[in-house]
């Protein structure tokens, strides 16, 4: 059974991540930037996987359209914005 400090765990683990890859993000090192925002990427996606087991009765099929096609971004700028929902998803 999953609880709810193991989410907590895992979404301050990509807090963590977040953090370095904002310090990184200044430095112009790319590889460690990109390495980074993966373990990102990775503690949010097992944070949701936490989420589905606990509500896997009650999740509706998402009907998102993707964008394959991602324009030039603001690097920073877009870690700001997942830190902010990160913080206020915990």
């Amino acid at each position: 059974m999953v609880t709810d400090e193991e989410i907590l765990k895992a979404l301050r683990s990509a807090i963590t991540y977040l953090d370095n890859s904002l310090v990184v993000a200044g430095k112009k090192d790319e590889d460690l930037l990109e390495n980074s925002v993966w373990h990102v990427a990775a503690e949010l996606e097992y944070t949701l996987f936490l989420f589905s087991v606990i509500v896997q009765d009650e999740i509706e099929r998402s009907k998102w359209k993707l964008s394959p096609k991602l324009s030039k971004i603001n690097v920073y700028q877009a870690l700001l914005k997942v830190q902010d929902l990160i913080n206020r998803a915990e």
